[in-house]
């Protein structure tokens, strides 16, 4: 019996997912992704694939058992937990595995993330210094250590999606939209025959979730604003089920710019009430309480990517004394 259900919706099944049953059990590697299989006559497209130790057999049944014809296979970003049985998969099937440029080097080299060379040198910064911005410490799955026991690689990507490209399954011409933020080449599909919406981790329980400049607060902001455009009818989300209707997609949207924008907002309080404050002094004001599908080191990827918003907007200054790094709020 498969340990997993699949769920109908608008375009075909869904495989849903929680990120895992604890926080302890996200930190150890045991999240997935939730699956979506698109069904368009005979021929199937899968959105992301969860991990090689959870769910490839029955992703294999669920495909045979609806005729097997796997035209492609969508990426939504580069995270393990959404890419774990693509190079599977597209063996199998021989079918081609499609994502945005900007994410196909971690994609096909996760190990770019613990040496620095993805992402950094075009924002002009270096792994070292976000790592001193950090505390010192690395972020756990840019060590070398954590990339070989959860990335599962190489894979090779072959088509790359940039924003406004279709893709195609049977009559359907799905869209594709560039929706950066979670990660630098995160991308959503969107389906205007059922006016289905596929966000990746656009949604995720603490976002960005990536430190600075992997993952990005404004982007983040500026891509929900954008999809909620879009008067989707169904929602499908990167973890867990999939949302209903335009209006509850509408709410879920809002709700998530509404937590980026309090995020901000007790953040830029904290700075005015600490007067200056590390990294590690931001997030224990800010997330006194630690979402249940979170873990701790997420919440200083959010307080790291807001900082440099603030920055950026001219509202916050990085100070480095004694080799301890420092934000300060900027006075009016």
């Amino acid at each position: 019996m498969s340990r997993f259900a699949w769920m109908e919706i608008p375009d075909g099944y869904m495989m849903p997912q929680p990120h895992a049953t604890t926080a302890l059990g996200t930190r150890d590697g045991q999240s997935r992704s939730s699956n979506y299989l698109l069904k368009s006559g005979n021929e199937l497209g899968i959105i992301d694939t969860g991990m090689q130790s959870l769910g490839l057999q029955e992703l294999i049944e669920k495909i045979d058992g609806e005729g097997g014809n796997l035209r492609w296979i969508f990426l939504t970003h580069f995270h393990f937990d959404h890419i774990g049985n693509a190079a599977a998969l597209a063996l199998r099937y021989g079918c081609p595995v499609m994502a945005h440029p900007l994410d196909i080097p971690a994609i096909e080299n996760p190990m770019v993330l613990a040496d620095g060379s993805w992402g950094f040198p075009d924002a002009g910064t270096s792994l070292e210094e976000i790592s001193k911005e950090l505390g010192g410490a690395r972020k756990e799955e840019m060590t070398e250590e954590i990339i070989k026991k959860y990335f599962y690689f190489p894979v090779r990507v072959d088509r790359s999606l940039d924003d406004g490209e279709e893709v195609g399954l049977g009559p359907w011409r799905l869209k594709v939209l560039h929706t950066p933020g979670h990660s630098p080449g995160s991308i959503s599909l969107f389906n205007p025959a059922s006016r289905s919406l596929y966000i990746g981790d656009l949604d995720y329980v603490m976002n960005p979730s990536s430190p600075w400049p992997i993952s990005n607060a404004s982007d983040l902001m500026a891509s929900v604003q954008r999809v909620m455009g879009l008067d989707a009818e169904f929602l499908g989300p990167g973890h867990y089920d999939g949302i209903y209707k335009d209006w509850a997609v509408r709410e879920y949207l809002k709700e998530i710019l509404d937590r980026a924008h309090s995020t901000q907002q007790r953040m830029e309080v904290c700075l005015k009430r600490l007067g200056s404050a590390t990294v590690d002094q931001l997030a224990d004001e800010v997330f006194p309480v630690i979402p249940r599908y979170a873990y701790p080191p997420l919440h200083k990827s959010t307080i790291h990517c807001f900082l440099h918003k603030l920055m950026e907007e001219g509202r916050a200054l990085k100070v480095e004394r004694g080799g301890v790094v420092k934000w300060e709020e900027i006075h009016p």
